[in-house]
């Protein structure tokens, strides 16, 4: 049993000129969630929508003046479910800044981003964009292969399943309000096909895509490891990404981001007691230059991962120089 397609339309001059920031930031909500204009439009702004909707996905047909918005954490964190969105752009031009990159796009693109990503776009020139937003629950509940949302970004559209997937989301924009209802459940299989067949092929490169991401993350924590504030949370806000994004890159590396952290820390500190040149320095002076707020906690951690205490490491290596 397939729902029963319905189609919204919204045009900009239908809203007088004062209320079009508003209304235009409404209809933005209703197609793609929840997102916030980060500053009015113009009096004269034109923008044109139309939303499909059929089987729980949406196809959008969206023609807009330039307007900048933005999904911050604290969106992302308010949602009920994941969502993907597949952008075909047809002409104008865009640019995305989500997860630490910022990207271009332009006429003939296709790229793939999802809600769970805190994401700012600006519309530079006029833009015409196709978009299919589908449920994550539901590409994981018609193909359980899918363990992850994908990492979002370009992929390519001029040949092999993007361009077919391209070319399906124009012809189903522009064949729906004619389909015949029992046609719509064939139509939103194949879409889904594709989608799935789009989403594997670019998983392949997606592994390179993270294993690059964790390293500027890991980059990024030995830059900081003097910061006491230092934590997941904070690590996820400065490079764009869920929480969630973020332990998913370092399970590939089968150690949680916070035993990354401490491990780096403890490391930091044994080198430094290891070196003469900084015996100058109590323990604890070296202990909080590293991030640690209680030395207890620092003493108690540092004889796990070494089995020996800070102090008895110093001990050690003393009587070491003292028979040389």
């Amino acid at each position: 049993m397939h729902r029963k397609g319905k189609t919204y339309s919204w045009l900009s001059e239908e809203i007088a000129p004062a209320e079009r920031t508003e209304a235009w930031q409404t209809a933005l909500c209703r197609s793609y969630q929840e997102w916030a204009l980060t500053q009015a439009v113009s009096p004269d702004f034109r923008a044109h929508l139309v939303r499909h909707e059929f089987d729980d996905l949406s196809l959008i047909n969206t023609i807009c003046d330039p307007c900048e918005g933005k999904r911050d954490h604290q969106t992302v964190k308010r949602d009920d479910d994941i969502h993907i969105g597949i952008q075909l752009s047809e002409s104008g031009s865009e640019r995305f800044h989500s997860a630490g990159h910022s990207l271009e796009v332009g006429a003939g693109d296709l790229i793939v981003w999802t809600t769970a990503n805190a994401t700012r776009f600006e519309v530079t020139r006029t833009l015409h964009k196709l978009t299919l937003m589908l449920p994550w629950r539901l590409l994981r509940e018609r193909f359980p292969g899918h363990k992850e949302p994908p990492c979002g970004g370009r992929v390519e559209s001029r040949h092999g399943i993007g361009y077919l997937l391209a070319n399906h989301m124009r012809a189903m924009a522009s064949e729906l309000l004619q389909l015949e209802h029992h046609l719509l459940g064939a139509a939103s299989r194949s879409l889904l096909e594709l989608v799935n067949a789009l989403l594997h092929h670019d998983a392949r490169a997606a592994g390179d895509n993270a294993s690059v991401k964790r390293q500027l993350i890991q980059e990024y924590i030995l830059r900081h490891l003097h910061d006491d504030a230092l934590s997941p949370g904070v690590i996820a806000s400065a490079h764009q990404i869920s929480l969630r994004q973020l332990h998913l890159l370092f399970q590939h590396e089968d150690m949680a981001v916070s035993r990354f952290i401490l491990q780096k820390r403890l490391e930091a500190c044994k080198n430094m007691l290891s070196d003469p040149a900084f015996n100058h320095l109590q323990i604890s002076e070296i202990a909080y230059s590293k991030g640690f707020n209680s030395m207890s906690h620092f003493s108690r951690v540092f004889k796990l991962a070494f089995d020996y205490t800070p102090n008895e490491l110093r001990r050690l290596l003393a009587q070491r120089l003292n028979r040389k």
